[in-house]
C-alpha cells in the first residue's frame, strides 16, 4: 500500500510540473514514454468501478490461490477488490484498483522509471509495465494501459511460503494482468 501512496504523490508532483510547465510556455511536446508500446484499444473498466471485485470470475480466484473473502473497496486512486491470502505464510495477496482519479497509464509508467525494477511489454496489444522500489521478488505492481483517461493496478504481495510465486511477483502480478485483460477485452 506504501508503493500506491508513494506513486500518487509522485504523479501529484509530476501534474503539477506538467502544468506549470504548460502555464509558462515550456512543455515538451515529446511523448513522456518514448520507446513504450503504442496505445492500443481502449478497455472499458466503467462496469467494474461499482462492483470491482467482479473483474475475475470464480474459477480465476480459484485459480490465483486461496482467499478469503475478496473485499471490494476504495484506495487513493479509485475502486480496488482485494484478495487476501487465507494464510498469511502460505497464500499471497492480490489487489486490483482501478485508476479512474485522473492518473494515466504514461503518468504511472513515467512515476516508475527509476525503480529498481521496471519493465515494459504488452499483453494481447495492451501496454503493461511492472515495477517495485526494491527487487520484485516478494512484491510488485503492474500497471494496464486501459485509456488515455484510466489505467489498472494488479499488485501482489507474495507469501513467504508460496512454492509457486515466491520469488517472482512481478511474473504473479503480469499474469494476472493478462487475465484481467482477457477479461476486459470478453
Amino acid at each position: 500500500m506504501k508503493r500506491i501512496i508513494r506513486a500518487l504523490l509522485a504523479t501529484s508532483a509530476a501534474a503539477a510540473v506538467l502544468s506549470a510547465c504548460a502555464e509558462t510556455g515550456t512543455s515538451d511536446p515529446s511523448p513522456a514514454t518514448s520507446g513504450a508500446p503504442p496505445g492500443g484499444d481502449a478497455l472499458d473498466i466503467s462496469r467494474y468501478v461499482d462492483a470491482p471485485c467482479g473483474i475475475l470470475k470464480p474459477d480465476q480466484v480459484t485459480a490465483l490461490g486461496t482467499f478469503r473473502e475478496p473485499e471490494a473497496g476504495t484506495s487513493v486512486s479509485g475502486p480496488s477488490c482485494t484478495y487476501e491470502g487465507s494464510d498469511v505464510l502460505k497464500d499471497s495477496t492480490y489487489e486490483i484498483i482501478f485508476v479512474n482519479d485522473g492518473s494515466t497509464y504514461e503518468e504511472i509508467v513515467d512515476n516508475s522509471k527509476s525503480d529498481p525494477t521496471f519493465s515494459q511489454s504488452d499483453v494481447s496489444g495492451v501496454p503493461i509495465m511492472s515495477s517495485d522500489a526494491i527487487d520484485g521478488l516478494r512484491s510488485c505492481t503492474t500497471a494496464i494501459r486501459t485509456s488515455d483517461k484510466d489505467a489498472i493496478l494488479v499488485q501482489a504481495d507474495i507469501a513467504k511460503n508460496d512454492a509457486e510465486n515466491n520469488g517472482q511477483a512481478c511474473e504473479a502480478t503480469e499474469k494476472l494482468a493478462a487475465t484481467v485483460i482477457a477479461n476486459l477485452k470478453g
